[in-house]
């Protein structure tokens, strides 16, 4: 089961990230989730509309030097523009 829910995460990020939809986004909301994620929420803008996504990832270096209200490029599945992801946070 957790090898599925992994699997289809990943083709999801992986699909995202194919499209090459890049938009900047501003950190919304931080917070730590059990003790290794932290929880990161995104507003932005894409086609006149705004949208929320949010993040969930294991704490590293990037995760930590990001703060409430800073601004980061995001990428985003045009089609579905809630699905979006930091950047940094997979291309590091």
């Amino acid at each position: 089961m957790v090898i599925t829910v992994l699997y289809i995460r990943n083709r999801i990020i992986a699909k995202v990230f194919d499209a090459k939809t890049e938009v900047s986004a501003t950190i919304s909301k931080m917070s730590s989730s059990f003790i290794f994620f932290t929880d990161i929420g995104l507003t932005y803008e894409y086609m006149g509309e705004k949208h929320q996504s949010n993040n969930s990832t294991i704490k590293n270096q990037i995760t930590k030097s990001l703060v409430l209200g800073q601004s980061v490029r995001i990428v985003l599945d045009s089609k579905n523009p809630n699905n979006a992801f930091v950047k940094d946070l997979f291309l590091a």
